[in-house]
């Protein structure tokens, strides 16, 4: 099993030797579905400055993966490190002065995209206004229901939806209706993958 007691001072070796990271490009327009793209919003779009620790689980084409995720809010930039479950590094992706780095580990799958990875949180967790005015492209709307009344402990507390010329593209779920709660099922209709993120710890920086 995983230490968590170790596994953060880890992530901070990680981040110190990000000096070999490399740039994609300024303005980061990344398509998140046909036809319509996110332009990646900086940390002053948020309304949190704080240190989030995640289990992660992906699942594309009948496949499982899994790691470890900690997502660093500061005033300047936004980190994002993995870990595989025993330890194994195996990214890291650093948004700063509209630029964004990233450091990939020869482990993770060829087509791994560090900027798809920073769209699919910013898309889930920022805030819903700011979601709104970074994307581009045709009819789009991003609906919003919090506050659920759910008796059941496995329905969702809040709910976020993209739609694109009246298709639902992408939904998340929250266990919690904090963005940055105990469960977040993010589940991508159109790419057909799904991102379940179970938080661990978190605290303000």
């Amino acid at each position: 099993m995983l230490n968590l007691k170790k596994l953060i001072p880890c992530f901070l070796v990680f981040l110190l030797i990000g000096c070999e990271t490399n740039p994609i490009r300024d303005n980061l327009l990344v398509e998140i579905a046909q036809g319509v793209s996110i332009e990646l919003m900086p940390v002053q779009s948020t309304d949190n400055e704080l240190m989030v620790l995640q289990d992660v689980i992906g699942k594309y084409d009948k496949k499982e993966y899994r790691f470890i995720s900690q997502m660093e809010l500061h005033k300047d930039a936004f980190v994002v490190v993995g870990v595989s479950p025993v330890g194994k590094r195996l990214f890291s992706i650093e948004l700063k002065n509209g630029v964004l780095h990233s450091e990939v580990s020869e482990l993770m799958p060829e087509n791994f995209n560090p900027a798809y990875v920073m769209a699919d949180i910013q898309l889930a967790h920022w805030p819903v206004e700011s979601v709104k005015n970074s994307l581009r492209g045709g009819d789009i709307k991003v609906v919003e229901v919090s506050d659920l009344k759910n008796n059941s402990k496995n329905k969702p507390k809040r709910l976020r939806q993209i739609w694109h010329n009246g298709k639902k593209i992408i939904e998340v779920e929250y266990q919690n209706a904090d963005r940055w709660s105990s469960l977040v099922i993010y589940e991508h209709i159109e790419r057909a993958y799904s991102v379940t993120s179970r938080m661990l710890e978190t605290s303000k920086l």
